[in-house]
Protein backbone atom coordinates (compact mmCIF):
# COMPACT_ATOMS: atom_id res chain seq x y z
CA UNK A 1 0.00 0.00 0.00
CA UNK A 2 1.32 3.16 -0.98
CA UNK A 3 2.42 6.08 1.87
CA UNK A 4 -0.98 8.46 0.72
CA UNK A 5 -3.44 5.29 0.72
CA UNK A 6 -1.76 4.03 4.36
CA UNK A 7 -2.37 8.05 5.54
CA UNK A 8 -5.77 7.77 4.17
CA UNK A 9 -7.21 4.67 5.28
CA UNK A 10 -6.08 5.81 8.86
CA UNK A 11 -7.63 9.15 8.84
CA UNK A 12 -10.68 7.34 7.95
CA UNK A 13 -10.71 4.87 10.66
CA UNK A 14 -9.28 7.25 13.10
CA UNK A 15 -12.34 10.08 11.60
CA UNK A 16 -14.92 7.10 12.50
CA UNK A 17 -13.73 6.24 16.23
CA UNK A 18 -13.56 9.55 16.74
CA UNK A 19 -16.99 10.47 15.50
CA UNK A 20 -18.93 7.22 16.80
CA UNK A 21 -17.14 7.36 20.31
CA UNK A 22 -17.50 11.03 20.89
CA UNK A 23 -19.30 12.54 24.05
CA UNK A 24 -22.50 14.05 23.44
CA UNK A 25 -23.73 16.50 25.26
CA UNK A 26 -27.49 16.94 25.41
CA UNK A 27 -28.64 19.77 28.05
CA UNK A 28 -27.98 20.07 30.91
CA UNK A 29 -26.48 16.05 30.68
CA UNK A 30 -22.96 15.07 29.70
CA UNK A 31 -23.23 11.48 28.36
CA UNK A 32 -19.55 10.07 27.37
CA UNK A 33 -19.18 6.31 26.28
CA UNK A 34 -16.07 4.70 24.55
CA UNK A 35 -15.94 2.31 22.10
CA UNK A 36 -12.98 0.11 20.93
CA UNK A 37 -12.08 0.42 17.04
CA UNK A 38 -13.47 -3.07 16.82
CA UNK A 39 -16.82 -2.11 17.21
CA UNK A 40 -16.32 0.83 14.64
CA UNK A 41 -15.00 -1.89 12.14
CA UNK A 42 -18.56 -3.84 13.19
CA UNK A 43 -20.47 -0.80 12.50
CA UNK A 44 -18.61 0.21 8.81
CA UNK A 45 -18.64 -3.27 7.46
CA UNK A 46 -21.53 -5.33 8.94
CA UNK A 47 -24.43 -3.33 8.00
CA UNK A 48 -26.49 -6.42 8.76
CA UNK A 49 -26.46 -5.26 12.43
CA UNK A 50 -28.51 -1.99 11.77
CA UNK A 51 -31.27 -4.23 9.58
CA UNK A 52 -34.29 -4.04 11.95
CA UNK A 53 -34.57 -0.59 11.64
CA UNK A 54 -35.38 -0.68 8.11
CA UNK A 55 -37.36 -3.77 8.33
CA UNK A 56 -38.72 -2.36 11.81
CA UNK A 57 -40.17 0.69 9.25
CA UNK A 58 -41.54 -1.67 6.50
CA UNK A 59 -43.59 -4.00 9.75
CA UNK A 60 -45.12 -0.80 11.20
CA UNK A 61 -46.17 0.38 8.18
CA UNK A 62 -47.95 -2.84 7.17
CA UNK A 63 -49.52 -2.65 10.57
CA UNK A 64 -51.72 0.10 8.66
CA UNK A 65 -51.44 -0.70 4.83
CA UNK A 66 -51.24 -4.42 4.87
CA UNK A 67 -52.37 -4.92 1.72
CA UNK A 68 -49.22 -2.64 0.12
CA UNK A 69 -47.36 -4.60 -2.45
CA UNK A 70 -44.25 -3.92 -0.10
CA UNK A 71 -45.55 -5.70 2.77
CA UNK A 72 -44.95 -9.13 0.18
CA UNK A 73 -41.72 -7.82 -1.33
CA UNK A 74 -40.34 -5.86 1.39
CA UNK A 75 -38.65 -8.36 3.87
CA UNK A 76 -36.67 -9.73 1.38
CA UNK A 77 -36.45 -7.05 -0.87
CA UNK A 78 -34.21 -5.46 2.22
CA UNK A 79 -32.37 -8.79 2.97
CA UNK A 80 -30.87 -8.95 -0.74
CA UNK A 81 -30.26 -4.92 -0.48
CA UNK A 82 -28.51 -5.87 2.88
CA UNK A 83 -26.38 -9.03 2.12
CA UNK A 84 -25.22 -7.00 -1.25
CA UNK A 85 -24.28 -4.36 0.69
CA UNK A 86 -22.27 -6.40 3.68
CA UNK A 87 -20.28 -7.98 0.58
CA UNK A 88 -19.38 -5.30 -1.36
CA UNK A 89 -18.31 -3.28 2.10
CA UNK A 90 -16.19 -5.96 2.86
CA UNK A 91 -14.60 -6.57 -0.17
CA UNK A 92 -14.08 -2.49 -0.80
CA UNK A 93 -12.26 -2.49 2.48
CA UNK A 94 -10.09 -6.18 1.87
CA UNK A 95 -8.67 -4.42 -1.66
CA UNK A 96 -8.36 -0.52 0.52
CA UNK A 97 -5.83 -2.87 3.20
CA UNK A 98 -4.29 -4.34 0.17
CA UNK A 99 -3.93 -1.20 -1.76
CA UNK A 100 -5.35 -2.19 -4.71
CA UNK A 101 -8.71 -0.55 -4.66
CA UNK A 102 -9.66 1.14 -7.45
CA UNK A 103 -11.77 3.75 -8.62
CA UNK A 104 -13.83 1.28 -10.45
CA UNK A 105 -14.63 -0.89 -7.05
CA UNK A 106 -15.58 1.67 -5.35
CA UNK A 107 -18.28 2.48 -7.88
CA UNK A 108 -19.63 -0.77 -7.60
CA UNK A 109 -20.03 -0.25 -3.60
CA UNK A 110 -21.45 2.88 -4.57
CA UNK A 111 -24.27 1.77 -6.76
CA UNK A 112 -25.26 -1.01 -4.15
CA UNK A 113 -25.42 1.89 -1.81
CA UNK A 114 -27.43 3.80 -3.84
CA UNK A 115 -29.83 0.47 -4.43
CA UNK A 116 -29.85 -0.30 -0.73
CA UNK A 117 -30.42 3.39 0.34
CA UNK A 118 -33.59 3.48 -2.59
CA UNK A 119 -34.94 0.64 -1.36
CA UNK A 120 -35.40 1.77 2.00
CA UNK A 121 -36.59 5.36 1.23
CA UNK A 122 -39.49 3.08 -0.35
CA UNK A 123 -40.19 1.43 2.52
CA UNK A 124 -40.11 5.09 4.91
CA UNK A 125 -42.31 6.86 2.25
CA UNK A 126 -44.88 3.88 2.57
CA UNK A 127 -45.14 4.20 6.41
CA UNK A 128 -45.49 8.18 6.05
CA UNK A 129 -48.29 7.41 3.36
CA UNK A 130 -49.90 4.73 5.22
CA UNK A 131 -50.95 6.61 7.93
CA UNK A 132 -48.38 5.24 10.62
CA UNK A 133 -47.02 8.36 11.34
CA UNK A 134 -50.18 9.59 13.67
CA UNK A 135 -49.13 6.86 16.26
CA UNK A 136 -46.59 8.38 18.17
CA UNK A 137 -44.61 5.23 19.42
CA UNK A 138 -44.02 4.13 15.84
CA UNK A 139 -43.18 7.91 14.25
CA UNK A 140 -40.48 7.71 17.15
CA UNK A 141 -38.69 4.54 15.88
CA UNK A 142 -38.96 6.03 12.55
CA UNK A 143 -37.24 9.37 13.63
CA UNK A 144 -34.65 7.34 15.14
CA UNK A 145 -33.63 5.15 12.72
CA UNK A 146 -33.60 7.73 9.73
CA UNK A 147 -31.13 9.53 12.17
CA UNK A 148 -28.95 6.84 11.57
CA UNK A 149 -29.04 6.62 8.02
CA UNK A 150 -27.85 9.99 7.72
CA UNK A 151 -24.91 9.22 10.12
CA UNK A 152 -24.21 5.82 8.19
CA UNK A 153 -24.63 7.93 5.09
CA UNK A 154 -22.31 10.94 6.11
CA UNK A 155 -19.77 8.06 6.76
CA UNK A 156 -19.93 6.50 3.98
CA UNK A 157 -16.24 5.68 2.41
CA UNK A 158 -15.89 8.37 -0.25
CA UNK A 159 -14.65 8.46 -4.15
CA UNK A 160 -10.59 7.74 -4.74
CA UNK A 161 -8.86 11.07 -4.75
CA UNK A 162 -8.21 10.22 -8.38
CA UNK A 163 -12.20 9.75 -9.81
CA UNK A 164 -13.82 12.95 -11.00
CA UNK A 165 -16.91 12.68 -9.33
CA UNK A 166 -19.32 15.17 -8.01
CA UNK A 167 -20.49 15.07 -4.64
CA UNK A 168 -24.29 14.80 -6.15
CA UNK A 169 -23.25 11.31 -7.75
CA UNK A 170 -23.02 9.91 -3.89
CA UNK A 171 -26.20 8.98 -2.31
CA UNK A 172 -27.94 11.67 0.06
CA UNK A 173 -31.21 10.24 0.68
CA UNK A 174 -31.33 11.14 4.68
CA UNK A 175 -29.42 14.41 4.93
CA UNK A 176 -32.03 16.22 6.10
CA UNK A 177 -32.25 13.96 8.95
CA UNK A 178 -28.84 14.21 10.21
CA UNK A 179 -28.53 15.18 13.96
CA UNK A 180 -28.28 19.36 14.47
CA UNK A 181 -25.06 18.90 15.30
CA UNK A 182 -24.01 16.77 12.52
CA UNK A 183 -21.87 13.24 12.73
CA UNK A 184 -19.28 15.60 15.03
CA UNK A 185 -21.34 14.79 18.08
CA UNK A 186 -22.93 11.46 17.43
CA UNK A 187 -22.74 8.49 20.26
CA UNK A 188 -23.69 5.21 18.55
CA UNK A 189 -24.07 3.61 22.19
CA UNK A 190 -26.33 6.67 23.29
CA UNK A 191 -28.54 6.25 19.94
CA UNK A 192 -28.84 2.46 20.50
CA UNK A 193 -30.15 2.82 24.35
CA UNK A 194 -32.17 5.64 23.20
CA UNK A 195 -33.67 3.69 19.38
CA UNK A 196 -34.61 0.62 21.73
CA UNK A 197 -36.40 1.84 24.19
CA UNK A 198 -38.50 2.86 21.39
CA UNK A 199 -39.07 -0.23 19.74
CA UNK A 200 -39.91 -1.23 23.27
CA UNK A 201 -42.64 1.58 23.80
CA UNK A 202 -43.97 1.17 19.72
CA UNK A 203 -43.90 -3.03 20.56
CA UNK A 204 -46.65 -2.46 23.53
CA UNK A 205 -48.51 -0.22 21.16
CA UNK A 206 -48.59 -3.07 18.18
CA UNK A 207 -48.49 -6.12 19.87
CA UNK A 208 -49.30 -8.20 16.52
CA UNK A 209 -46.26 -7.54 15.03
CA UNK A 210 -42.53 -8.41 16.05
CA UNK A 211 -39.97 -5.49 16.15
CA UNK A 212 -36.49 -6.50 16.58
CA UNK A 213 -33.85 -4.01 18.96
CA UNK A 214 -30.57 -2.99 17.20
CA UNK A 215 -27.73 -4.46 19.19
CA UNK A 216 -24.13 -3.03 18.01
CA UNK A 217 -22.52 -2.09 21.16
Amino acid sequence: MNTVRKIATYFWQSTLIALLCATVVVAPITITTSCSSAQVLTVVTDITKFAPIVTNALSLACVFTPSAALCTTGAALVSKDIADLNVALNTYQQEIAAGTATASAWGILNAVFATFEKDTAAIFDLFRISGAASQAEALAVITAAQTLLSVIEALFPSAPAAMTLSMESRPHVFTANLPPQGVKFFNLSAWQKDYNKKVDAAQKKNPSVKLLQVKVV
